[in-house]
This record gives C-alpha cells, structure tokens and sequence, in this order.
C-alpha cells in the first residue's frame, strides 16, 4: 500500500466515512444532487465539447460510467446512451425523466463487478476523483476501457492528491493508463476555460480537464 493510501485509509476512518458507494447512494437519497459540476456553465460546457466530439467522430453510441442525478444529461444529444450508476435511487428517477427518449437507458450496477457491455464510447464526468478505495478505483478504470470500441472520454483532474474532503481523492489516472490500456493513445486534451486552480473553491470553476483516448486498432 503507498503512502496516498494509506494517508486516505486514515482520514477516511478518523471521520467515520463508510465508502464512496455508500457515500453516493446516501447523499442522493437525501435529496441531494450530483454537484455544481452538473448545473450551470460546467454542464453547458461539458455538453458543448461532447456533442460536438460524438458528431465529428461518427459516435453512434455511448456509455456512461457514473451518470449521477441526470441534469448533465438534459444537455446531451446522443443518439445512443446508457447510463450507469451505483445508485439505485438515481437510476430511477432518471428512467423516469428520459422516458420518452427510446434510444436511451438506465441501468443500476453494484461496482463489484467489471462491467462489459460495449459502445463507441465510454465517458467518465467528474467521477474518478470521487473513488476514493483503490480497488473500487482499479475496477472502474477496468471496465471503462474494456467496454470501449473506439474513445474513451474522462473529464477529470489528473494529480495526486489527497483533500480534506473525505469523499474526494485525485488520482493520477493517466499512469494507470499508461501501464494498464497499451492500446488506447492519448488523442486529444482539452484544456477547460472554467478551469480554476483552488481545487473546488468556486461552484462555477472546475479543476477538470477533458482527456479523450482512442484505440489504436482503429
């Protein structure tokens, strides 16, 4: 176990945190919502690049690894889409909302398991920061890459570091790309104009960047 882990291990304990998933499944629950990355500017942004990306590049379908509440969504044009989330509650309310939309769906995963079902392209938005234990970590990079046939999208901060914030934990995840997916090629960043550099001082300002890879064998 490295020193970020285990500086993580004990900070998590000292405030009596209970997991990420359970961290998620509560604060949803609650009534709470996916955070200030989902509404917004950031939302509108993120959206912007997308579908333009999935547009210009011919996606025709497209799976997300932590979808959250659903308000990111409301922005997106996909013309295929499953979401995911450990979330039951989410799930549910996001079949709900996108009922009318026949092309999209919602599915609830433990995130015990590696999941393999595949798309053009799999998206992670403002999630591995949120995946604080190293092995719930490792399975969802895991499954992200192997359900992917083309790009793999991460909107994300790439640095190692550890907040006060129990339920965060920024990790360097272009090196598990490095040593992991030799076939994915880092295809494009792009550098976010919202970026700011307190991470998560300012609701508006995010310490996320976009990071697209695409598969060599294409």
């Amino acid at each position: 176990m490295n020193l970020l882990s285990r500086i993580s291990k004990l900070r998590n304990r000292s405030v009596g945190f209970e997991g990420s998933k359970n961290y998620w499944i509560r604060r949803y629950e609650s009534g709470r919502n996916s955070g200030g990355g989902s509404y917004g500017v950031l939302a509108e942004y993120k959206a912007e690049v997308l579908n333009e990306f999935v547009r210009e590049n011919q996606v025709h379908s497209v799976i997300e690894f932590g979808c959250g509440d659903g308000n990111n969504l409301s922005y997106f044009d996909f013309p295929s889409y499953l979401g995911l989330d450990i979330s039951d509650f989410v799930i549910l309310n996001n079949k709900k909302r996108f009922q009318k939309n026949n092309k999209w769906a919602f599915l609830s995963i433990d995130g015990s398991t590696e999941f393999r079902f595949k798309a053009d392209l799999t998206l992670s938005l403002d999630v591995i920061y949120h995946l604080v234990e190293d092995e719930v970590y490792e399975l969802y990079m895991s499954s992200l890459f192997r359900s992917s046939a083309k790009f793999v999208v991460i909107y994300s901060s790439d640095v190692d570091f550890i907040p006060p914030a129990a339920h965060v934990r920024h990790r360097k995840f272009s090196q598990w790309i490095e040593l992991n997916r030799k076939d994915f090629d880092l295809f494009s960043i792009g550098e976010n104009p919202h970026k700011s550099e307190l991470l998560g001082a300012d609701p508006n300002k995010s310490f996320a960047d976009f990071f697209i890879y695409k598969n060599r064998n294409l």
